[in-house]
């Protein structure tokens, strides 16, 4: 049968649904989704009653195929599911979410600026080996950002880290497309600039990792690779930026074509 409301279309593999003591366990077959080519599989947990059976579940796989043996589980996020419930030995690596998984976005983890420390809450990418996750990290701790009447309130999370890195790459686009000056700075292009000017944390011997990526996001630093004196003051067109301005505006760009490693 066909489950609505899904992100994708999803296929029951249970008929009947299978029940274990007061539990009813749905799964279902995911297709690939325009963010992965995985075809992920869904166990959906109903209680009969209240709630479902308390105590350690254990999860036996019994491949049809096996094709290279490797799979990872997750659980919803812990707004969802409580922090009562949660895997007897979790494992830190490849808790990055979609769209941050995703081969071509510029993924974004978070450090406290005020400490210079990793922020626990970051997901990481992957330790055996495929693609660079996260490119970089940006400050996540605290950030005053924009609320609704007017105010200013400190929020935490990659959310919120996510716009320092848009902002620095909207103005590098600005330089290239806009301004004419490097037409294809734009795409991969940007996140190679962006990675080049990163600089390294506290704690990290070997970079790039799959904590930071490749270092804190340094907009001066990026600035340092091009010719950028256009962007603190372009006389020919009669403006001048100052960089604290700069540096206050850009964290509040839209988030277009970034991802957030949630």
């Amino acid at each position: 049968m066909k489950e609505a409301g899904w992100p994708h279309e999803l296929y029951s593999l249970c008929n009947p649904p299978n029940r274990a003591g007061r539990t009813e366990l749905l799964v279902y077959y995911g297709e690939p989704s325009p963010y992965s080519v995985e075809q992920e599989i869904y166990v959906d947990f109903l209680p009969l009653g209240d709630y479902i059976d308390s105590g350690v579940w254990n999860v036996r796989l019994v491949p049809g195929r096996i094709v290279d043996g490797s799979y990872q589980m997750w659980f919803p996020s812990s707004a969802a599911t409580g922090s009562a419930t949660r895997f007897l030995r979790p494992r830190e690596s490849d808790t990055l979410t979609i769209p941050s998984t995703a081969s071509n976005v510029i993924t974004v983890g978070a450090y406290n600026a005020a400490t210079d420390a990793y922020a626990d809450f970051s997901g990481r990418g992957s330790e055996e080996g495929g693609a660079l996750k996260p490119s970089l990290a940006a400050p996540g701790v605290n950030i005053e950002t924009a609320a609704p009447d007017g105010r200013y309130v400190s929020q935490t999370g990659t959310s919120f880290a996510t716009p320092f890195v848009t902002g620095a790459a909207a103005l590098l686009m600005q330089y290239g497309v806009v301004d004419g000056e490097d037409p294809f700075l734009y795409g991969e292009k940007v996140k190679a600039y962006l990675q080049r000017g990163a600089r390294p944390l506290p704690g990290f011997g070997a970079y790039p990792n799959n904590q930071v990526g490749m270092g804190r996001c340094v907009w001066d630093s990026c600035c340092g690779k091009l010719n950028y004196s256009w962007l603190y003051h372009n006389q020919e067109k009669k403006s001048t930026i100052e960089k604290s301005q700069i540096r206050r505006h850009f964290p509040y760009f839209l988030m277009l074509i970034f991802a957030a490693s949630l």
